[in-house]
Formats: structure tokens, C-alpha cells, sequence
């Protein structure tokens, strides 16, 4: 009986881990992105990565499966960011632009926005999508969900490349079009 909770206790360990390394995975050039916004020397920015996925990974425990990964990480490398700004201001060895503390919190700020909007954006772009024939979502399956070529799908469909990539040009601006039309961005009559 001890056994199997150990087995269990493990499994859930490396279940976690897997997680981890796949939201950091899918994450980590956003969240380079935005440290970069907060450090503009790149040594300062890859040691700031460093210590973020450190700090990340130790506070893993803490991140709530099914809510946004970057958001959270880029919470935390704000953090770290601007200890590592400060260290720099503080040291004098600053060679370039040395950010103030209200502007740090102004990019912050307009950053938390970002990805608010971002959020809203793909809330409506799986309403748009869930709204598609059929058709229409295998071929953006096939093209972004298995990533095949469009060659690869114009053999499979008996079409030229030149008609599926007009498909997909047509399905992605329907897309585009959908999700503004949703968020009020574009006139209802396009």
C-alpha cells in the first residue's frame, strides 16, 4: 500500500515537471520578449531569463493549471527585472539607458493591457472558429494542428497549392474579420 502512494506521488511529480517544461516551452520567447521591453541590455535580460525559469520552476506549485502560464510568468520576471535594474542602477555600472522606477511600472502596465486584449482575442477567435463548416476546420487543422504544408494538404485534397492557400487566405480573414466584428473593432457592414 506504501508502495503504490510513493508510485503515485512520483507519477504526480513528473506529471508536474512535463507541464512545467511544456507551458516554459510554449512560453519562453514571450516571456523573453518582455523582459527584454523592461531591460534593453541583452546580458541583463538573459541573466533576468535565468533567474526567472529558476524562480518559475521553484514556485511552480503555485501556478494554477488552466489559467494563462505567460501572464503569470511574466508577472514574476517583472520581478526579477527590475531587481536586476536596480542592482545595475545602484551599482552605476549601467552602460546605456537606465529606465526610472515609474516608467518600469508604466511598460508593466501597458504590457498587463497587451495581454488582456490578447485574451479577449483568442476567447473570440474560438467563438469565430467554432462557427466554421466543417471543411474549413479540417483544412486549418490539417494546416496549423498537424502543421503539414500546403502542398502536402493539396496532394491529400486533390487541389493545387495555389487553390488551398487561397482557402486558407479566405478562412483566416473571416477570422480576422469575426473577431473584430466581435470586439466592436470593425464595422458590422464589411
Amino acid at each position: 500500500m506504501y508502495e503504490s502512494q510513493f508510485l503515485t506521488s512520483e507519477d504526480e511529480r513528473d506529471d508536474e515537471r512535463q507541464l512545467f517544461v511544456r507551458e516554459l516551452s510554449q512560453s519562453h520567447q514571450r516571456i523573453y520578449r518582455c523582459i527584454r521591453t523592461w531591460l534593453p541590455d541583452r546580458n541583463d535580460a538573459d541573466d533576468a531569463m535565468q533567474e526567472t525559469c529558476l524562480f518559475l520552476w521553484q514556485r511552480f506549485d503555485q501556478f494554477t493549471p488552466g489559467t494563462d502560464f505567460t501572464r503569470w510568468a511574466c508577472t514574476i520576471a517583472f520581478k526579477v527585472a527590475r531587481r536586476v535594474h536596480e542592482k545595475r542602477r545602484r551599482k552605476q555600472k549601467f552602460q546605456g539607458i537606465a529606465f526610472s522606477d515609474e516608467l518600469m511600472t508604466d511598460l508593466r502596465r501597458v504590457q498587463e493591457g497587451n495581454f488582456e486584449y490578447l485574451e479577449l482575442r483568442r476567447e473570440q477567435l474560438h467563438r469565430c472558429v467554432t462557427s466554421l463548416e466543417a471543411k474549413e476546420l479540417n483544412l486549418l487543422y490539417a494546416f496549423y494542428g498537424e502543421d503539414r504544408s500546403i502542398d502536402e494538404i493539396a496532394v491529400d485534397t486533390r487541389q493545387t497549392g495555389r487553390t488551398v492557400y487561397r482557402h486558407l487566405e479566405r478562412i483566416r480573414m473571416a477570422l480576422y474579420r469575426c473577431v473584430n466584428r466581435r470586439l466592436k473593432l470593425e464595422d458590422r457592414h464589411d
